[in-house]
């Protein structure tokens, strides 16, 4: 499994993953294609977005982050994540622990103190948390939604 910063050439890719992505999360709002290249771009200008790819260059998931000040110091920044995902198929691979490595890498090359990730609560919420604890993470905030 190899994990390489995302170049325009994946933009495509990514957005199909995304779309497989979204249909797994509780969200309601429409699939907006333009608004999922954009935000892949704006990751892509930070150095945080990354592609797996298996031995025969076939995409296996893809990690998307994001660098902004630290709310009460500027001089930090935190690294959050927008997507991790890999497909279905590979997920018993390394592909997924593979590109949190690269983005806590190039967050660390942009500068960033922190890195927020996050799990969908009905996709193994536990497996992934006992995952991140085991890499060096803890707890620091729950994430609620409410439709208006």
């Amino acid at each position: 499994m190899r994990v390489r910063n995302a170049t325009d050439e994946d933009i495509k890719s990514i957005i199909e993953m995304a779309r497989d992505f979204y249909a797994h999360t509780v969200y309601d709002i429409p699939f907006d294609e333009g608004s999922t290249r954009e935000n892949i771009e704006t990751s892509m200008s930070y150095e945080l977005c990354f592609i797996a790819e298996d031995s025969e260059g076939v995409e296996a998931g893809f990690i998307l982050g994001v660098a902004s000040p630290f709310l009460v110091n500027r001089d930090h920044y935190v690294c959050a994540e927008l997507a991790w995902w890999v497909m279905k198929e590979y997920r018993n691979t390394s592909a997924g622990i593979k590109l949190l490595k690269a983005l806590e890498g190039g967050a660390k090359e942009a500068g960033c103190t922190y890195i927020a990730m996050m799990c969908l609560e009905n996709l193994e919420p536990d497996m992934i948390a006992s995952m991140y604890e085991k890499m060096g993470y803890a707890p620091a905030e729950r994430t609620y939604f409410r439709r208006l």
